[in-house]
């Protein structure tokens, strides 16, 4: 895990904001290809869903098993997370590799 996505998994955003400041790829993954934005969708941290994307995250980014962060919302039960990123734009129809798609996750 990166250290951004640590800052993004414990809420400290002011933490997070300094590391994206200071230059830190913001789409990093780690051994699971996941990136902070999946982090902070799976945790439901709306506010740092929305610092990240504010500086250039990938809403599409996918991890080793395709999952998007919607996906990652989705099957974590995060409405508020799942509402923000709808408001953006993301494909609820995306499919990872068992083919489910977030839909699938919510239900």
């Amino acid at each position: 895990m990166t250290a951004l996505q640590v800052a993004v998994v414990l809420g400290l955003e002011e933490v997070a904001r300094t590391i994206v400041e200071f230059g830190v790829p913001i789409d990093a993954k780690d051994k699971f290809g996941w990136t902070a934005l999946h982090r902070a969708t799976r945790g439901g941290h709306v506010e740092m869903g929305h610092l990240l994307l504010e500086h250039g995250a990938d809403i599409h980014a996918r991890t080793v098993q395709l999952s998007k962060p919607v996906h990652c919302a989705a099957e974590n039960g995060k409405d508020d997370m799942l509402r923000f990123l709808i408001q953006r734009g993301v494909d609820v129809s995306a499919r990872v590799r068992n083919e489910y798609t977030p839909l699938h996750r919510a239900a």
